[in-house]
C-alpha cells in the first residue's frame, strides 16, 4: 500500500491552513465591527482565537513534514490556549481582555525581534522596527482592539503567503528586477495620490479624497463600477492618463508571470519520487 508523498501531505497540510486562516475572518469581523453583548462578545473572541489555533496547528504539521523547525508556531498556539482559557474562564471581560493584550503583545514583539536576528538585511530590520512599534502604538492607544486588528492583518498576510508559498521566491525577484515592475507601480501609486487629490477639485460629484482614490482605483483596474465619473475636460484628460498607465502595469504583470513561467521551465527538473 503506497503511503501519502511529502508533497501531498504538504498541500494537505497547506489548504487546511488556508481554510481555517480564512476562518478566522468571520469571527474577528463580527467581535470588532459588531455591536455585541458581553456574553456573546466572549464567545466570538474565544472562536477568533480558535480559529487561529487549527492554524497554528497545520503549521506546525507542515513544518514538521517538511524537516522544518516549529517551536515558535507551538509557542503561538499554546498562547492562543491559554488566551481562550482566559477569556472563557476569568469573570471579568475587561480583566481578561487587558490581560491577553499583554499577552499577544508580548508575543508579537518577540516575533519581530525574532525575524530580526534571523536576517540582518537593512529591508527587514527597517520593516521589523516599524511593526515594533505598530504593535507598541496599538497596545498603547487602542488596548485589545488594536491588537486584534493587528493580528487580523497578519492573518490576511498568512493567506496572501499561503498563495505564493509555491513560488521560488529567487526567481520570481529576479524577474520583477529585470522587468522594473516596482518602478512602473511606484509611478501608478503616486500618479492614484496626485490624482487624487485634484479630482475632488474639479469633479462635483467627487466630493472626498477617499471617492477620488475608489474611482482612481475603478479607472486602474478598468473596472468601471459607474458609481462616479469625470464630467469637466480636465479631469476626462486626466482619467485617460490614469486609465493608459493602468492598461501598462496590467500587460507588465502579465508578462513578469509568463517570464517567470518560462525561468521556472528552464530549470531543470528535478526528479519526484512517491514513497511505497
Amino acid at each position: 500500500m503506497k503511503k501519502i508523498s511529502k508533497q501531498s501531505l504538504d498541500l494537505i497540510f497547506k489548504i487546511l491552513d488556508g481554510i481555517s486562516s480564512v476562518v478566522v475572518l468571520p469571527f474577528a469581523i463580527c467581535g470588532l465591527f459588531q455591536d455585541l453583548d458581553e456574553r456573546s462578545l466572549r464567545y466570538c473572541c474565544a472562536a477568533f482565537f480558535f480559529s487561529f489555533t487549527i492554524s497554528f496547528i497545520f503549521q506546525v504539521l507542515r513544518k514538521r513534514n517538511n524537516s522544518e523547525p516549529y517551536g515558535w508556531q507551538l509557542v503561538q498556539m499554546i498562547v492562543y490556549l491559554v488566551s481562550i482559557a482566559l477569556i472563557l474562564l476569568i469573570p471579568g471581560y475587561a480583566v481578561s481582555s487587558t490581560i491577553i493584550t499583554g499577552l499577544f503583545a508580548a508575543m508579537l514583539l518577540v516575533g519581530r525581534v525574532l525575524s530580526i536576528i534571523k536576517e540582518h538585511t537593512y529591508r527587514n530590520i527597517i520593516f521589523n522596527v516599524a511593526c515594533i512599534l505598530l504593535i507598541i502604538a496599538a497596545m498603547i492607544f487602542g488596548g485589545f482592539l488594536y491588537v486584534c486588528l493587528y493580528m487580523l492583518a497578519v492573518d490576511l498576510v498568512h493567506i496572501v503567503s499561503l498563495s505564493f508559498s509555491g513560488m521560488d521566491m529567487k526567481i520570481l525577484m529576479k524577474v520583477i528586477r529585470k522587468s522594473y515592475v516596482v518602478d512602473v507601480i511606484t509611478g501608478l501609486i503616486l500618479f492614484i495620490t496626485a490624482f487624487s487629490f485634484v479630482f475632488p477639485v474639479l469633479e462635483p460629484n467627487i466630493s472626498t479624497y477617499r471617492d477620488a482614490l475608489w474611482y482612481c482605483f475603478a479607472i486602474v483596474t478598468t473596472i468601471g463600477f459607474g458609481d462616479f465619473s469625470a464630467m469637466s475636460d480636465l479631469g476626462r484628460v486626466l482619467s485617460v492618463i490614469l486609465g493608459i498607465y493602468g492598461i501598462v502595469v496590467v500587460a507588465l504583470v502579465t508578462s513578469v508571470v509568463v517570464n517567470f513561467y518560462s525561468e521556472i521551465k528552464s530549470l531543470p527538473e528535478e526528479d519526484e519520487t512517491e514513497e511505497s
